[in-house]
Protein backbone atom coordinates (compact mmCIF):
# COMPACT_ATOMS: atom_id res chain seq x y z
CA UNK A 1 0.00 0.00 0.00
CA UNK A 2 0.86 3.68 -0.26
CA UNK A 3 0.20 6.37 2.31
CA UNK A 4 -0.06 10.09 1.72
CA UNK A 5 0.22 12.39 4.73
CA UNK A 6 -0.25 16.15 4.62
CA UNK A 7 -0.79 18.90 7.19
CA UNK A 8 -3.18 21.74 6.44
CA UNK A 9 -3.08 24.26 9.25
CA UNK A 10 -3.41 22.12 12.35
CA UNK A 11 -5.35 19.36 10.52
CA UNK A 12 -3.51 16.15 9.64
CA UNK A 13 -4.74 14.44 6.45
CA UNK A 14 -3.87 10.77 5.89
CA UNK A 15 -4.70 8.81 2.74
CA UNK A 16 -3.77 5.13 2.55
CA UNK A 17 -4.44 2.85 -0.44
CA UNK A 18 -4.03 -0.93 -0.89
CA UNK A 19 -3.23 -2.44 -4.28
CA UNK A 20 -2.77 -6.09 -3.47
CA UNK A 21 -6.34 -7.27 -3.33
CA UNK A 22 -8.77 -7.46 -0.50
CA UNK A 23 -7.87 -7.32 3.17
CA UNK A 24 -9.78 -9.52 5.57
CA UNK A 25 -10.31 -7.59 8.78
CA UNK A 26 -12.33 -9.23 11.58
CA UNK A 27 -14.90 -7.07 13.27
CA UNK A 28 -13.49 -5.04 16.11
CA UNK A 29 -9.87 -5.22 14.91
CA UNK A 30 -7.76 -2.11 14.35
CA UNK A 31 -7.21 -1.24 10.70
CA UNK A 32 -4.21 0.95 11.47
CA UNK A 33 -2.71 2.93 14.34
CA UNK A 34 -1.03 6.32 14.45
CA UNK A 35 2.01 7.21 16.55
CA UNK A 36 2.79 10.82 17.39
CA UNK A 37 6.11 12.29 18.52
CA UNK A 38 5.70 15.03 21.10
CA UNK A 39 7.42 18.37 20.68
CA UNK A 40 7.06 19.28 24.36
CA UNK A 41 5.71 17.96 27.62
CA UNK A 42 2.06 18.53 28.43
CA UNK A 43 -1.43 17.29 27.46
CA UNK A 44 -2.42 17.09 23.77
CA UNK A 45 -6.08 16.95 22.65
CA UNK A 46 -6.39 14.45 19.77
CA UNK A 47 -9.69 14.93 17.88
CA UNK A 48 -10.88 13.20 14.71
CA UNK A 49 -12.69 15.31 12.10
CA UNK A 50 -15.58 12.91 11.50
CA UNK A 51 -16.63 14.67 8.30
CA UNK A 52 -13.37 13.96 6.52
CA UNK A 53 -12.02 10.84 8.18
CA UNK A 54 -13.56 7.93 6.25
CA UNK A 55 -12.65 4.44 5.03
CA UNK A 56 -13.77 3.19 1.59
CA UNK A 57 -13.93 -0.13 -0.23
CA UNK A 58 -12.42 -0.48 -3.73
CA UNK A 59 -15.93 0.00 -5.06
CA UNK A 60 -16.19 3.31 -3.30
CA UNK A 61 -18.55 2.18 -0.58
CA UNK A 62 -18.09 3.63 2.88
CA UNK A 63 -17.00 1.22 5.60
CA UNK A 64 -18.53 1.96 9.00
CA UNK A 65 -15.70 2.93 11.33
CA UNK A 66 -15.36 4.11 14.88
CA UNK A 67 -13.00 6.98 15.65
CA UNK A 68 -12.29 7.75 19.27
CA UNK A 69 -11.35 11.16 20.61
CA UNK A 70 -8.97 11.25 23.55
CA UNK A 71 -6.22 12.94 25.49
CA UNK A 72 -2.55 12.04 25.33
CA UNK A 73 -0.32 13.09 28.22
CA UNK A 74 3.28 13.70 27.22
CA UNK A 75 5.71 13.27 30.12
CA UNK A 76 8.78 15.52 30.28
CA UNK A 77 12.08 13.91 29.37
CA UNK A 78 15.11 14.56 31.59
CA UNK A 79 17.15 17.57 30.53
CA UNK A 80 20.67 16.58 31.52
CA UNK A 81 24.30 17.44 30.90
CA UNK A 82 27.55 15.57 31.45
CA UNK A 83 31.24 16.32 31.11
CA UNK A 84 33.10 16.28 27.82
CA UNK A 85 35.44 13.54 26.55
CA UNK A 86 39.07 14.08 27.37
CA UNK A 87 42.63 12.78 27.29
CA UNK A 88 44.52 12.46 30.57
CA UNK A 89 47.74 11.12 32.06
CA UNK A 90 48.17 8.34 34.55
CA UNK A 91 48.12 9.90 38.01
CA UNK A 92 45.83 12.78 37.02
CA UNK A 93 42.77 13.35 39.22
CA UNK A 94 39.37 13.32 37.48
CA UNK A 95 35.78 13.81 38.63
CA UNK A 96 32.88 13.10 36.25
CA UNK A 97 30.08 15.65 36.68
CA UNK A 98 26.50 15.42 35.42
CA UNK A 99 23.28 17.18 36.37
CA UNK A 100 19.87 18.48 35.33
CA UNK A 101 19.06 21.68 33.45
CA UNK A 102 15.65 21.90 35.16
CA UNK A 103 14.15 21.12 38.55
CA UNK A 104 13.30 17.46 37.88
CA UNK A 105 14.18 14.89 40.50
CA UNK A 106 16.39 12.36 38.74
CA UNK A 107 18.02 9.05 39.51
CA UNK A 108 21.51 8.64 38.06
CA UNK A 109 23.34 5.52 36.97
CA UNK A 110 26.93 5.71 35.77
CA UNK A 111 28.52 2.66 34.16
CA UNK A 112 32.29 2.54 33.69
CA UNK A 113 34.35 0.69 31.07
CA UNK A 114 35.01 -2.18 33.50
CA UNK A 115 31.29 -2.60 34.26
CA UNK A 116 31.58 -0.71 37.54
CA UNK A 117 28.67 1.50 38.64
CA UNK A 118 28.09 4.78 40.46
CA UNK A 119 24.68 6.09 41.55
CA UNK A 120 25.30 9.79 42.09
CA UNK A 121 25.45 12.63 39.53
CA UNK A 122 29.07 13.37 40.52
CA UNK A 123 31.58 10.50 40.28
CA UNK A 124 35.05 11.17 41.77
CA UNK A 125 37.37 8.76 39.96
CA UNK A 126 40.40 9.88 41.98
CA UNK A 127 43.86 9.29 40.54
CA UNK A 128 43.64 7.70 37.12
CA UNK A 129 45.43 4.61 35.89
CA UNK A 130 45.62 3.36 32.33
CA UNK A 131 42.85 0.85 33.13
CA UNK A 132 40.43 3.73 33.85
CA UNK A 133 40.33 4.69 30.17
CA UNK A 134 37.24 3.86 28.11
CA UNK A 135 33.58 4.81 27.69
CA UNK A 136 31.54 6.09 30.64
CA UNK A 137 27.76 6.05 30.20
CA UNK A 138 25.33 8.02 32.37
CA UNK A 139 21.56 7.38 32.35
CA UNK A 140 19.26 9.81 34.21
CA UNK A 141 15.69 8.67 34.93
CA UNK A 142 12.82 10.83 36.23
CA UNK A 143 9.71 9.91 38.21
CA UNK A 144 7.84 9.04 34.97
CA UNK A 145 10.55 6.48 34.10
CA UNK A 146 11.63 8.64 31.18
CA UNK A 147 15.37 8.31 30.65
CA UNK A 148 18.11 10.27 28.96
CA UNK A 149 21.67 9.03 28.37
CA UNK A 150 25.03 10.68 27.90
CA UNK A 151 28.39 9.09 27.07
CA UNK A 152 31.90 10.32 27.81
CA UNK A 153 35.03 8.80 26.29
CA UNK A 154 38.16 8.98 28.46
CA UNK A 155 41.72 8.24 27.30
CA UNK A 156 44.39 7.72 29.98
CA UNK A 157 47.97 7.79 28.70
CA UNK A 158 50.75 6.21 30.78
CA UNK A 159 53.20 8.55 32.47
CA UNK A 160 56.83 8.30 31.33
CA UNK A 161 58.89 5.67 33.12
CA UNK A 162 62.68 5.86 33.15
CA UNK A 163 65.72 5.55 35.42
CA UNK A 164 68.59 8.02 35.71
CA UNK A 165 70.76 5.33 37.26
CA UNK A 166 70.74 1.68 38.28
CA UNK A 167 70.22 2.77 41.92
CA UNK A 168 68.76 5.73 43.79
CA UNK A 169 72.12 6.34 45.50
CA UNK A 170 75.41 6.00 43.64
CA UNK A 171 79.00 6.42 44.77
CA UNK A 172 80.57 9.48 43.25
CA UNK A 173 84.13 9.17 42.05
CA UNK A 174 84.17 10.36 38.47
CA UNK A 175 81.84 12.28 36.12
CA UNK A 176 78.58 10.40 35.57
CA UNK A 177 76.36 10.74 32.48
CA UNK A 178 72.67 11.07 33.36
CA UNK A 179 70.47 10.24 30.35
CA UNK A 180 66.71 9.73 30.89
CA UNK A 181 65.99 8.83 27.24
CA UNK A 182 64.00 10.44 24.44
CA UNK A 183 61.17 12.77 25.52
CA UNK A 184 59.56 15.99 24.30
CA UNK A 185 61.06 18.23 27.00
CA UNK A 186 63.30 18.16 30.08
CA UNK A 187 63.73 20.22 33.24
CA UNK A 188 66.74 19.51 35.48
CA UNK A 189 67.31 20.50 39.10
CA UNK A 190 69.49 23.44 38.03
CA UNK A 191 66.85 24.79 35.63
CA UNK A 192 68.54 23.55 32.46
CA UNK A 193 66.50 21.90 29.70
CA UNK A 194 69.05 19.65 27.98
CA UNK A 195 68.20 16.03 27.16
CA UNK A 196 71.07 14.78 29.34
CA UNK A 197 73.46 15.97 32.03
CA UNK A 198 76.94 15.11 33.25
CA UNK A 199 77.23 15.07 37.06
CA UNK A 200 80.67 16.34 38.10
CA UNK A 201 80.05 16.86 41.82
CA UNK A 202 78.32 14.96 44.63
CA UNK A 203 74.70 15.95 45.27
CA UNK A 204 71.10 15.20 44.35
CA UNK A 205 70.25 15.30 40.64
CA UNK A 206 66.70 15.11 39.30
CA UNK A 207 64.90 15.63 36.02
CA UNK A 208 61.24 16.18 35.15
CA UNK A 209 60.41 14.96 31.63
CA UNK A 210 57.33 15.53 29.46
CA UNK A 211 56.34 13.22 26.59
CA UNK A 212 54.47 14.04 23.38
CA UNK A 213 51.13 13.44 25.14
CA UNK A 214 51.90 16.05 27.78
CA UNK A 215 52.40 13.42 30.49
CA UNK A 216 55.18 13.96 33.02
CA UNK A 217 57.60 11.73 34.87
CA UNK A 218 60.38 12.40 37.35
CA UNK A 219 63.39 10.54 38.72
CA UNK A 220 66.36 11.45 40.88
CA UNK A 221 69.71 10.06 41.95
CA UNK A 222 71.99 10.94 44.87
CA UNK A 223 75.73 10.97 44.26
CA UNK A 224 77.74 10.62 47.45
CA UNK A 225 81.49 10.31 48.11
CA UNK A 226 81.76 6.81 49.47
CA UNK A 227 85.26 5.35 49.25
CA UNK A 228 84.71 3.03 52.17
CA UNK A 229 87.30 2.42 54.85
CA UNK A 230 87.40 -0.07 57.67
CA UNK A 231 89.53 1.03 60.66
CA UNK A 232 90.48 -1.76 63.07
CA UNK A 233 92.54 -1.07 66.22
CA UNK A 234 95.58 -3.27 66.88
CA UNK A 235 95.18 -2.97 70.66
CA UNK A 236 92.72 -1.88 73.35
CA UNK A 237 92.79 -1.24 77.11
CA UNK A 238 89.63 -2.43 78.91
CA UNK A 239 90.40 -0.70 82.23
CA UNK A 240 87.15 1.25 82.69
CA UNK A 241 88.57 4.72 82.07
CA UNK A 242 86.19 5.30 79.16
CA UNK A 243 89.01 5.39 76.63
CA UNK A 244 89.56 2.48 74.25
CA UNK A 245 87.69 0.13 76.60
CA UNK A 246 86.14 -2.09 73.89
CA UNK A 247 87.43 -3.65 70.71
CA UNK A 248 85.35 -2.92 67.59
CA UNK A 249 85.95 -1.71 64.03
CA UNK A 250 84.98 1.69 62.62
CA UNK A 251 83.36 1.97 59.17
CA UNK A 252 83.87 5.18 57.21
CA UNK A 253 81.92 6.17 54.11
CA UNK A 254 79.03 3.75 54.55
CA UNK A 255 77.06 1.65 56.97
CA UNK A 256 77.10 -2.07 56.16
CA UNK A 257 73.80 -3.74 55.39
CA UNK A 258 75.06 -6.97 57.00
CA UNK A 259 77.70 -7.29 59.75
CA UNK A 260 79.26 -10.10 61.78
CA UNK A 261 82.33 -10.11 64.08
CA UNK A 262 84.01 -13.00 65.90
CA UNK A 263 86.90 -12.84 68.39
CA UNK A 264 89.08 -15.90 69.15
CA UNK A 265 91.77 -16.56 71.72
CA UNK A 266 95.19 -17.62 70.49
CA UNK A 267 94.10 -21.18 71.30
CA UNK A 268 91.15 -20.94 68.88
CA UNK A 269 88.43 -20.49 71.52
CA UNK A 270 85.50 -18.27 70.44
CA UNK A 271 85.34 -15.59 73.13
CA UNK A 272 82.98 -13.04 71.52
CA UNK A 273 80.49 -12.84 68.63
CA UNK A 274 78.00 -10.17 67.48
CA UNK A 275 75.89 -9.01 64.53
CA UNK A 276 75.57 -5.50 65.96
CA UNK A 277 78.24 -3.11 64.69
CA UNK A 278 77.59 -0.82 67.67
CA UNK A 279 78.70 -3.51 70.11
CA UNK A 280 82.34 -4.36 70.82
CA UNK A 281 84.24 -6.85 72.98
CA UNK A 282 84.88 -5.61 76.52
CA UNK A 283 87.78 -8.03 77.16
CA UNK A 284 85.82 -10.50 79.31
CA UNK A 285 84.94 -14.17 78.97
CA UNK A 286 81.78 -15.17 80.85
CA UNK A 287 82.09 -11.96 82.84
CA UNK A 288 85.72 -12.56 83.85
CA UNK A 289 88.31 -10.05 82.63
CA UNK A 290 90.98 -11.64 80.46
CA UNK A 291 94.70 -11.28 81.09
CA UNK A 292 96.79 -9.29 78.62
CA UNK A 293 97.27 -11.40 75.52
CA UNK A 294 96.85 -11.46 71.74
CA UNK A 295 93.55 -12.35 70.06
CA UNK A 296 92.27 -12.91 66.52
CA UNK A 297 89.27 -11.25 64.85
CA UNK A 298 87.22 -12.19 61.77
CA UNK A 299 84.90 -9.44 60.48
CA UNK A 300 82.37 -10.08 57.71
CA UNK A 301 80.24 -7.35 56.18
CA UNK A 302 78.14 -6.51 53.14
CA UNK A 303 78.23 -3.03 51.64
CA UNK A 304 75.16 -1.34 50.08
CA UNK A 305 74.67 -1.98 46.35
CA UNK A 306 75.66 1.57 45.42
CA UNK A 307 79.17 1.19 46.88
CA UNK A 308 81.54 0.45 44.01
CA UNK A 309 84.92 1.35 45.55
CA UNK A 310 86.21 -0.41 48.64
CA UNK A 311 89.52 -0.20 50.46
CA UNK A 312 88.94 -3.68 51.92
CA UNK A 313 87.00 -6.76 50.97
CA UNK A 314 84.95 -8.98 53.27
CA UNK A 315 85.83 -10.97 55.31
CA UNK A 316 88.70 -9.27 57.14
CA UNK A 317 90.92 -11.16 59.62
CA UNK A 318 93.80 -10.08 61.85
CA UNK A 319 95.28 -9.90 65.33
CA UNK A 320 95.06 -7.39 68.15
CA UNK A 321 96.36 -7.15 71.71
CA UNK A 322 94.58 -6.72 75.03
CA UNK A 323 96.67 -4.38 77.20
CA UNK A 324 96.50 -3.32 80.84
Amino acid sequence: GVSNISLVGNILQIRYSWFNGWISLPSGEDLFSLHFAANAAGISNLTWNLLQCKVYTPAGDTIPSIFTNGLAEIYPAPQVYAGHPGEFCSGDTLTLVSGSFDAQELEYLWTGPMGNHHYEPIWPLGKLSVNDGGLYRMVATNDYQCGEAREIGIVVNPSPEFRLSYADTVCWGQPLMLDPGEFASYLWQDGSTFNSMVAYEPGVYWVNVTDDKGCRGVDSVSLIPCLIELLIPNAFTPNGDGLNDVFKPIFRGFEPSLYHMQVYSKWGQLVFETNDMEKGWDGTINGVLCSPDSFTYIISFEAPSYVTRKSVESPVAGEFTLLR
